[in-house]
Protein backbone atom coordinates (compact mmCIF):
# COMPACT_ATOMS: atom_id res chain seq x y z
CA UNK A 1 0.00 0.00 0.00
CA UNK A 2 1.20 3.50 -0.82
CA UNK A 3 2.62 5.70 1.89
CA UNK A 4 1.06 9.00 0.81
CA UNK A 5 3.68 11.25 2.36
CA UNK A 6 6.41 9.11 0.86
CA UNK A 7 4.82 9.38 -2.58
CA UNK A 8 4.66 13.16 -2.29
CA UNK A 9 8.33 13.22 -1.42
CA UNK A 10 9.23 10.74 -4.15
CA UNK A 11 7.65 12.80 -6.90
CA UNK A 12 9.23 15.93 -5.49
CA UNK A 13 12.59 14.29 -6.07
CA UNK A 14 11.66 13.37 -9.61
CA UNK A 15 10.29 16.85 -10.26
CA UNK A 16 13.35 18.75 -9.26
CA UNK A 17 16.29 16.40 -9.60
CA UNK A 18 18.73 17.87 -12.02
CA UNK A 19 17.36 21.38 -11.71
CA UNK A 20 18.80 22.05 -8.32
CA UNK A 21 21.32 19.41 -7.51
CA UNK A 22 22.98 17.86 -10.49
CA UNK A 23 26.70 18.37 -10.74
CA UNK A 24 28.72 21.47 -10.04
CA UNK A 25 27.35 24.93 -10.11
CA UNK A 26 24.13 24.04 -8.33
CA UNK A 27 22.39 26.51 -6.11
CA UNK A 28 21.38 25.79 -2.55
CA UNK A 29 17.88 24.39 -2.60
CA UNK A 30 14.87 25.54 -0.67
CA UNK A 31 13.06 23.00 1.51
CA UNK A 32 10.95 21.73 -1.36
CA UNK A 33 13.15 19.49 -3.52
CA UNK A 34 13.28 15.80 -2.64
CA UNK A 35 14.75 13.80 0.12
CA UNK A 36 18.08 12.97 -1.45
CA UNK A 37 20.01 15.58 0.46
CA UNK A 38 20.44 17.29 3.78
CA UNK A 39 17.25 18.05 5.68
CA UNK A 40 18.00 21.73 6.01
CA UNK A 41 18.89 23.75 2.89
CA UNK A 42 21.49 25.67 4.84
CA UNK A 43 23.29 22.40 5.54
CA UNK A 44 23.91 21.69 1.87
CA UNK A 45 27.64 22.12 1.81
CA UNK A 46 29.07 19.15 0.00
CA UNK A 47 28.37 16.46 -2.53
CA UNK A 48 26.01 16.44 -5.45
CA UNK A 49 22.67 15.82 -3.77
CA UNK A 50 19.67 18.01 -3.24
CA UNK A 51 19.04 19.39 0.22
CA UNK A 52 15.68 19.71 1.89
CA UNK A 53 12.51 17.65 1.85
CA UNK A 54 9.51 17.58 -0.42
CA UNK A 55 6.97 19.09 1.94
CA UNK A 56 8.41 20.90 4.98
CA UNK A 57 5.01 20.72 6.66
CA UNK A 58 5.33 16.96 6.82
CA UNK A 59 8.04 14.64 8.04
CA UNK A 60 11.53 15.28 6.78
CA UNK A 61 13.28 13.23 4.18
CA UNK A 62 16.34 11.18 4.88
CA UNK A 63 19.47 11.08 2.85
CA UNK A 64 23.03 12.20 2.46
CA UNK A 65 24.46 15.66 2.35
CA UNK A 66 23.08 17.98 -0.28
CA UNK A 67 24.95 19.80 -2.96
CA UNK A 68 27.18 22.74 -2.24
CA UNK A 69 25.07 25.86 -1.93
CA UNK A 70 26.72 27.34 -4.91
CA UNK A 71 28.90 24.68 -6.44
CA UNK A 72 32.00 25.34 -8.44
CA UNK A 73 30.22 27.42 -11.01
CA UNK A 74 30.10 27.21 -14.74
CA UNK A 75 32.31 29.18 -17.04
CA UNK A 76 31.33 32.63 -18.09
CA UNK A 77 29.29 33.28 -21.16
CA UNK A 78 29.97 35.64 -23.97
CA UNK A 79 30.95 39.21 -23.42
CA UNK A 80 27.83 40.87 -24.66
CA UNK A 81 24.73 39.88 -22.69
CA UNK A 82 23.43 43.14 -21.54
CA UNK A 83 22.47 45.57 -24.16
CA UNK A 84 22.56 49.33 -23.75
CA UNK A 85 20.38 51.73 -21.91
CA UNK A 86 17.01 52.81 -23.13
CA UNK A 87 17.14 55.41 -25.87
CA UNK A 88 15.48 58.78 -25.90
CA UNK A 89 11.91 59.57 -26.74
CA UNK A 90 10.44 60.41 -30.09
CA UNK A 91 11.15 64.12 -29.98
CA UNK A 92 14.61 64.85 -28.63
CA UNK A 93 17.81 63.26 -27.51
CA UNK A 94 17.71 60.36 -25.11
CA UNK A 95 20.18 59.05 -22.59
CA UNK A 96 23.36 57.44 -23.71
CA UNK A 97 23.04 53.67 -23.73
CA UNK A 98 25.18 51.29 -21.77
CA UNK A 99 28.01 49.43 -23.39
CA UNK A 100 28.11 45.85 -24.55
CA UNK A 101 28.19 44.11 -21.22
CA UNK A 102 25.77 45.61 -18.81
CA UNK A 103 22.86 47.83 -18.11
CA UNK A 104 22.82 51.32 -19.52
CA UNK A 105 21.27 54.43 -18.08
CA UNK A 106 17.63 55.19 -18.54
CA UNK A 107 16.78 57.25 -21.59
CA UNK A 108 15.37 60.75 -21.74
CA UNK A 109 11.82 61.73 -20.95
CA UNK A 110 9.17 63.15 -23.19
CA UNK A 111 10.71 66.55 -23.73
CA UNK A 112 14.35 66.76 -22.80
CA UNK A 113 17.69 65.07 -22.91
CA UNK A 114 18.28 61.94 -20.90
CA UNK A 115 20.96 61.09 -18.40
CA UNK A 116 24.19 59.48 -19.41
CA UNK A 117 24.11 55.71 -19.40
CA UNK A 118 25.91 53.40 -17.03
CA UNK A 119 29.20 51.70 -17.72
CA UNK A 120 29.82 48.05 -18.44
CA UNK A 121 28.79 46.78 -15.05
CA UNK A 122 25.58 48.42 -14.15
CA UNK A 123 23.46 51.30 -13.17
CA UNK A 124 23.40 54.48 -15.13
CA UNK A 125 21.78 57.66 -13.96
CA UNK A 126 18.11 58.31 -14.49
CA UNK A 127 17.05 60.43 -17.43
CA UNK A 128 16.02 64.05 -17.25
CA UNK A 129 12.76 65.43 -15.90
CA UNK A 130 9.86 66.71 -17.94
CA UNK A 131 11.50 69.97 -19.02
CA UNK A 132 15.23 69.71 -19.33
CA UNK A 133 18.36 67.66 -19.49
CA UNK A 134 19.07 64.77 -17.22
CA UNK A 135 21.86 64.29 -14.76
CA UNK A 136 24.99 62.34 -15.41
CA UNK A 137 24.71 58.62 -15.02
CA UNK A 138 26.32 56.67 -12.24
CA UNK A 139 29.20 54.27 -12.62
CA UNK A 140 29.43 50.94 -10.89
CA UNK A 141 33.05 50.77 -12.02
CA UNK A 142 33.91 53.94 -10.15
CA UNK A 143 32.18 52.61 -7.03
CA UNK A 144 34.31 49.46 -7.17
CA UNK A 145 37.65 51.07 -7.98
CA UNK A 146 38.71 51.16 -4.34
CA UNK A 147 38.25 48.94 -1.27
CA UNK A 148 34.89 47.20 -1.05
CA UNK A 149 32.46 49.08 1.18
CA UNK A 150 31.16 46.26 3.33
CA UNK A 151 28.75 47.50 5.99
CA UNK A 152 27.66 44.08 7.23
CA UNK A 153 30.20 42.37 9.52
CA UNK A 154 28.90 38.90 8.68
CA UNK A 155 29.28 39.48 4.94
CA UNK A 156 32.74 40.92 5.45
CA UNK A 157 33.78 37.91 7.53
CA UNK A 158 32.53 35.53 4.84
CA UNK A 159 34.40 37.38 2.09
CA UNK A 160 37.58 37.49 4.16
CA UNK A 161 37.37 33.74 4.52
CA UNK A 162 36.74 33.30 0.81
CA UNK A 163 39.79 35.36 -0.20
CA UNK A 164 41.96 34.26 2.76
CA UNK A 165 42.54 37.86 3.85
CA UNK A 166 41.90 38.17 7.60
CA UNK A 167 42.76 41.85 7.77
CA UNK A 168 43.33 44.92 5.66
CA UNK A 169 41.04 46.37 3.00
CA UNK A 170 39.38 43.96 0.58
CA UNK A 171 40.12 45.19 -2.92
CA UNK A 172 38.36 44.40 -6.21
CA UNK A 173 41.44 42.43 -7.25
CA UNK A 174 41.03 40.21 -4.18
CA UNK A 175 37.57 39.06 -5.25
CA UNK A 176 38.08 39.09 -9.00
CA UNK A 177 38.34 35.31 -9.31
CA UNK A 178 35.52 34.27 -6.97
CA UNK A 179 33.06 32.17 -8.93
CA UNK A 180 30.79 30.93 -6.17
CA UNK A 181 29.87 31.90 -2.62
CA UNK A 182 27.98 30.00 0.05
CA UNK A 183 26.57 32.68 2.34
CA UNK A 184 23.76 30.56 3.76
CA UNK A 185 22.59 31.25 7.32
CA UNK A 186 25.29 33.79 8.11
CA UNK A 187 23.01 36.37 9.72
CA UNK A 188 23.63 38.81 6.88
CA UNK A 189 21.42 41.92 6.82
CA UNK A 190 23.06 44.01 4.08
CA UNK A 191 24.57 42.93 0.77
CA UNK A 192 26.31 46.26 0.23
CA UNK A 193 29.74 45.67 -1.29
CA UNK A 194 28.75 42.42 -2.95
CA UNK A 195 28.04 44.36 -6.14
CA UNK A 196 31.81 44.44 -6.71
CA UNK A 197 32.19 40.65 -6.78
CA UNK A 198 31.23 40.58 -10.45
CA UNK A 199 32.87 37.27 -11.28
CA UNK A 200 30.19 35.38 -9.31
CA UNK A 201 28.29 32.73 -11.25
CA UNK A 202 26.61 31.01 -8.28
CA UNK A 203 25.46 32.56 -5.02
CA UNK A 204 23.69 31.00 -2.04
CA UNK A 205 22.01 33.38 0.42
CA UNK A 206 19.56 31.02 2.10
CA UNK A 207 18.11 32.00 5.50
CA UNK A 208 19.57 35.45 6.06
CA UNK A 209 17.93 38.86 6.53
CA UNK A 210 19.02 40.40 3.24
CA UNK A 211 15.74 41.89 2.04
CA UNK A 212 17.35 44.50 -0.24
CA UNK A 213 18.65 42.84 -3.41
CA UNK A 214 19.84 46.04 -5.08
CA UNK A 215 23.56 45.14 -4.82
CA UNK A 216 22.91 42.01 -6.88
CA UNK A 217 21.75 43.93 -9.95
CA UNK A 218 25.30 44.29 -11.30
CA UNK A 219 26.18 40.59 -10.91
CA UNK A 220 25.32 39.83 -14.50
CA UNK A 221 27.47 36.68 -14.65
CA UNK A 222 25.18 34.85 -12.20
CA UNK A 223 23.83 31.52 -13.41
CA UNK A 224 22.42 30.29 -10.11
CA UNK A 225 20.95 32.22 -7.19
CA UNK A 226 19.12 31.14 -4.05
CA UNK A 227 17.69 33.78 -1.71
CA UNK A 228 15.26 31.51 0.11
CA UNK A 229 13.99 32.92 3.41
CA UNK A 230 15.24 36.51 3.53
CA UNK A 231 12.06 38.56 3.98
CA UNK A 232 12.33 39.85 0.40
CA UNK A 233 9.42 41.82 -1.04
CA UNK A 234 10.99 43.47 -4.11
CA UNK A 235 12.81 41.41 -6.72
CA UNK A 236 13.12 44.21 -9.27
CA UNK A 237 16.94 44.25 -9.01
CA UNK A 238 17.03 40.74 -10.44
CA UNK A 239 15.62 41.83 -13.80
CA UNK A 240 19.12 42.55 -15.13
CA UNK A 241 20.44 39.06 -14.34
CA UNK A 242 19.58 37.70 -17.75
CA UNK A 243 22.05 34.80 -17.58
CA UNK A 244 20.31 33.21 -14.61
CA UNK A 245 19.41 29.57 -15.19
CA UNK A 246 18.35 28.57 -11.68
CA UNK A 247 16.56 30.87 -9.24
CA UNK A 248 15.09 30.11 -5.85
CA UNK A 249 12.87 32.75 -4.30
CA UNK A 250 10.94 30.57 -1.86
CA UNK A 251 9.75 31.56 1.58
CA UNK A 252 9.75 35.30 0.91
CA UNK A 253 6.76 37.73 0.98
CA UNK A 254 7.08 38.41 -2.74
CA UNK A 255 3.88 39.31 -4.57
CA UNK A 256 5.05 40.87 -7.86
CA UNK A 257 7.14 38.77 -10.26
CA UNK A 258 7.17 41.20 -13.18
CA UNK A 259 10.97 41.31 -12.99
CA UNK A 260 11.18 37.63 -13.91
CA UNK A 261 9.81 38.22 -17.39
CA UNK A 262 13.25 39.22 -18.68
CA UNK A 263 15.02 36.12 -17.32
CA UNK A 264 14.43 34.00 -20.38
CA UNK A 265 17.37 31.67 -19.72
CA UNK A 266 15.76 30.27 -16.57
CA UNK A 267 15.34 26.52 -16.57
CA UNK A 268 14.40 26.18 -12.88
CA UNK A 269 12.36 28.55 -10.75
CA UNK A 270 11.01 28.17 -7.23
CA UNK A 271 8.26 30.43 -5.88
CA UNK A 272 7.54 28.14 -2.97
CA UNK A 273 5.47 29.76 -0.20
CA UNK A 274 5.33 33.32 -1.50
CA UNK A 275 2.46 35.78 -1.86
CA UNK A 276 2.49 35.54 -5.64
CA UNK A 277 -0.96 35.14 -7.19
CA UNK A 278 -0.28 36.43 -10.72
CA UNK A 279 2.23 34.32 -12.66
CA UNK A 280 1.60 36.12 -15.96
CA UNK A 281 5.24 37.21 -16.35
CA UNK A 282 6.33 33.57 -16.36
CA UNK A 283 4.71 33.12 -19.76
CA UNK A 284 7.87 34.40 -21.46
CA UNK A 285 10.18 31.83 -19.84
CA UNK A 286 10.32 29.47 -22.78
CA UNK A 287 13.33 27.53 -21.47
CA UNK A 288 11.74 26.74 -18.14
CA UNK A 289 11.75 23.01 -17.47
CA UNK A 290 11.02 22.86 -13.72
CA UNK A 291 8.73 25.12 -11.74
CA UNK A 292 7.65 25.11 -8.10
CA UNK A 293 4.60 27.18 -7.12
CA UNK A 294 3.74 25.32 -3.93
CA UNK A 295 1.94 27.08 -1.07
CA UNK A 296 1.51 30.28 -3.07
CA UNK A 297 -2.01 31.66 -3.68
CA UNK A 298 -2.08 30.80 -7.38
CA UNK A 299 -5.47 29.97 -8.83
CA UNK A 300 -4.75 29.80 -12.57
CA UNK A 301 -2.09 28.04 -14.58
CA UNK A 302 -3.10 29.77 -17.82
CA UNK A 303 0.21 31.66 -18.29
CA UNK A 304 2.02 28.33 -18.44
CA UNK A 305 0.13 27.02 -21.48
CA UNK A 306 2.88 28.09 -23.89
CA UNK A 307 5.84 26.76 -21.93
CA UNK A 308 6.51 23.82 -24.19
CA UNK A 309 9.76 22.87 -22.47
CA UNK A 310 8.15 22.50 -19.03
CA UNK A 311 8.89 19.03 -17.74
CA UNK A 312 7.97 19.22 -14.06
CA UNK A 313 5.41 21.28 -12.20
CA UNK A 314 5.09 21.25 -8.44
CA UNK A 315 2.24 23.28 -6.99
CA UNK A 316 0.87 21.55 -3.94
CA UNK A 317 -1.13 23.59 -1.47
CA UNK A 318 -2.03 26.27 -4.02
CA UNK A 319 -5.55 27.27 -5.16
CA UNK A 320 -5.70 25.47 -8.51
CA UNK A 321 -8.89 23.90 -9.83
CA UNK A 322 -8.47 24.00 -13.62
CA UNK A 323 -5.55 22.13 -15.19
CA UNK A 324 -6.61 22.79 -18.80
CA UNK A 325 -3.41 24.75 -19.58
CA UNK A 326 -1.43 21.54 -19.05
CA UNK A 327 -3.02 19.87 -22.06
CA UNK A 328 -0.69 21.77 -24.43
CA UNK A 329 2.64 20.93 -22.76
CA UNK A 330 4.39 18.21 -24.77
CA UNK A 331 7.32 17.75 -22.37
CA UNK A 332 5.31 17.58 -19.14
CA UNK A 333 6.16 14.38 -17.28
CA UNK A 334 5.93 15.13 -13.57
CA UNK A 335 3.03 16.84 -11.86
CA UNK A 336 2.58 17.34 -8.13
CA UNK A 337 -0.74 19.00 -7.32
CA UNK A 338 -1.73 17.59 -3.95
CA UNK A 339 -3.88 19.79 -1.72
CA UNK A 340 -5.61 21.76 -4.44
CA UNK A 341 -9.16 21.84 -5.85
CA UNK A 342 -8.62 19.73 -8.97
CA UNK A 343 -11.62 17.57 -9.88
CA UNK A 344 -11.35 16.97 -13.64
CA UNK A 345 -8.45 15.02 -15.17
CA UNK A 346 -9.66 15.37 -18.75
CA UNK A 347 -6.87 17.88 -19.65
CA UNK A 348 -4.24 15.26 -18.82
CA UNK A 349 -5.98 12.77 -21.09
CA UNK A 350 -6.08 15.47 -23.77
CA UNK A 351 -2.30 15.78 -23.57
CA UNK A 352 -1.14 12.89 -25.80
CA UNK A 353 2.43 13.12 -24.48
CA UNK A 354 1.45 12.56 -20.85
CA UNK A 355 1.81 8.83 -20.72
CA UNK A 356 4.76 6.48 -20.34
CA UNK A 357 7.27 7.68 -17.73
CA UNK A 358 4.83 10.37 -16.60
CA UNK A 359 3.46 10.74 -13.09
CA UNK A 360 0.84 12.87 -11.38
CA UNK A 361 0.28 13.05 -7.65
CA UNK A 362 -3.18 14.44 -6.89
CA UNK A 363 -3.73 13.56 -3.26
CA UNK A 364 -6.30 15.48 -1.25
CA UNK A 365 -8.16 16.93 -4.23
CA UNK A 366 -11.98 16.71 -4.65
CA UNK A 367 -11.82 14.03 -7.32
CA UNK A 368 -15.01 12.02 -7.81
CA UNK A 369 -13.53 8.58 -8.36
CA UNK A 370 -16.56 7.25 -10.22
CA UNK A 371 -16.80 10.27 -12.51
CA UNK A 372 -13.06 10.24 -13.24
CA UNK A 373 -12.63 6.49 -13.52
CA UNK A 374 -12.45 6.52 -17.32
CA UNK A 375 -9.83 9.29 -17.30
CA UNK A 376 -7.70 7.51 -14.71
CA UNK A 377 -7.97 4.26 -16.63
CA UNK A 378 -7.00 5.96 -19.90
CA UNK A 379 -3.96 7.60 -18.35
CA UNK A 380 -2.79 4.40 -16.70
CA UNK A 381 -3.28 2.54 -19.96
CA UNK A 382 -0.81 4.93 -21.56
CA UNK A 383 1.72 4.15 -18.83
CA UNK A 384 1.20 7.19 -16.63
CA UNK A 385 1.37 6.82 -12.86
CA UNK A 386 -1.66 8.49 -11.25
CA UNK A 387 -1.56 8.77 -7.49
CA UNK A 388 -4.82 9.83 -5.86
CA UNK A 389 -7.27 8.44 -3.34
CA UNK A 390 -9.05 6.65 -6.16
CA UNK A 391 -8.38 2.93 -6.77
Amino acid sequence: MYSLNRIDRWLGIALLAGATGIGCGSVAVDPVPGSTGAKNPTDSTSGDGVGGWTDPREDQGAGGAGSDAIGSGAGGGDATPGGGGAGGDATTGGGAGGDATGGGGAGGDATGGGGAGGDATGGGGAGGDATGGGGAGGSATAACSGPLELVDPALEAALRTAVAKPEGPILPADVASIRSLNLNARGIHSLSGLECVRSLTHLGLVSNHAADLAPLSSLTELRGLSVWGNGIEDITPLSSLIRLEELQLGNNPISDVTALGSLTNLSYLSLFETQVSDIGPLGSLNRLTRLDLSYSPISTLAPLSGLRALNALQAFGAEISDISPLSTLPELRFLLLSDNSVSDLTPLVANPDFGERSAAVLLRNPIDCAAQASNITALRARGAEIVSLCP
